[in-house]
């Protein structure tokens, strides 16, 4: 088995507070797509281009949501993003083991 990811000299714990998570989209796509996560169907956001979106209410939006599906990831799990790529939001096993066959 080849393994995309660099080799890990330990199992490493996941956590959401010690992870920078870089989203490369908008906030707004990240909020939408969140929510959709969060309750099953896309709530209705004001626009894209609406100046909400620059505001500290957005943020904490995408804070909340985060924080929602946190609580909600089965036994064995965290929401947030993956430790080698924290670009990519997810649930992710607790204890994460990398083989390099």
């Amino acid at each position: 088995m080849i393994s995309i990811f660099p080799v890990m000299t330990r199992i490493r714990t996941i956590s959401t507070d010690e992870i920078l998570v870089e989203y490369t989209g908008s906030i707004y796509d990240l909020v939408s797509k969140l929510g959709y996560l969060d309750r099953g169907y896309y709530k209705n956001y004001p626009a894209e281009d609406d100046l909400w979106w620059d505001t500290t209410a957005a943020f904490d939006e995408s804070q909340r949501l985060v924080k929602r599906l946190s609580e909600k990831a089965p036994s064995g799990y965290t929401f947030g993003g993956h430790i080698q790529q924290p670009q990519c939001l997810g649930y992710w096993p607790n204890k994460l083991k990398v083989s390099n066959k």
